[in-house]
């Protein structure tokens, strides 16, 4: 819950992942294995040195990192508001004053920890957006579902899958089957080969989707 007319500022870390090294004696439990092509040499092994993407625990980790790195702030500050879900992180101070105050202290911390600022997606003006909504002064709105038509690689196919998934608990209400869908494109190199195919069943969520946005307007 956000108070009213407090002044905002949204931090996005950078590679929030690949800056949360891993302690020494942990990396050979993060091993994996590169195999040669048809077998014409031993596979390679290698060993994480920063925590790796895909890990059933690792956004956990990443959320508990993130959190230490920012516990002397919270301390210094009792009065702000400070929530983070993994690298995005939103503070917000009673005035403008101690939002300045606060804010060089929030950078070094996150520096000290070797964790990476975005400059670019760092907001300090309204209408700031955070986690798919947009915070105005006053209220907070969903982001506008704004869905891609041209889907020609893997690379966009899980951008629309980001953009459209987000929005299915929070815009309208759809069935577990219709998720479905969604699934098929995580397999796209494996059973479902045609992209064709999988076009067909992401258009056919996205027409339901906005079949039930109309009905709920």
């Amino acid at each position: 819950m956000l108070p009213a007319d407090w002044p905002v500022l949204i931090v996005d870390l950078k590679d929030c992942f690949f800056t949360i090294p891993l302690h020494p004696d942990d990396r050979p439990k993060f091993a994996f294995t590169v195999p040669t092509i048809n077998n014409a040499e031993p596979a390679q092994r290698y060993q994480w040195r920063v925590l790796p993407q895909g890990m059933r625990n690792s956004p956990m980790l990443c959320q508990w990192y993130v959190a230490r790195a920012l516990s002397g702030v919270c301390k210094r500050f009792p009065d702000a508001h400070i929530y983070h879900y993994m690298d995005d992180i939103l503070v917000a101070t009673p005035t403008q004053e101690e939002l300045l105050r606060l804010q060089p202290q929030l950078l070094n911390a996150l520096h000290s920890h070797g964790l990476q600022v975005a400059p670019e997606k760092v907001q300090q003006q309204p209408p700031w957006k955070y986690l798919g909504v947009k915070i105005l002064e006053r209220t907070i709105r969903h982001q506008e579902v704004q869905f891609v038509q041209s889907v020609k690689t893997l690379n966009d196919a899980q951008k629309l899958v980001y953009r459209i998934e987000p929005s299915i608990d929070v815009t309208v209400f759809i069935t577990t089957p219709d998720l479905n869908p969604t699934g098929i494109i995580g397999q796209w190199n494996d059973d479902w080969t045609d992209p064709l195919h999988v076009l067909e069943w992401v258009s056919c969520l996205i027409s339901r989707i906005r079949r039930r946005q109309r009905c709920l307007n």
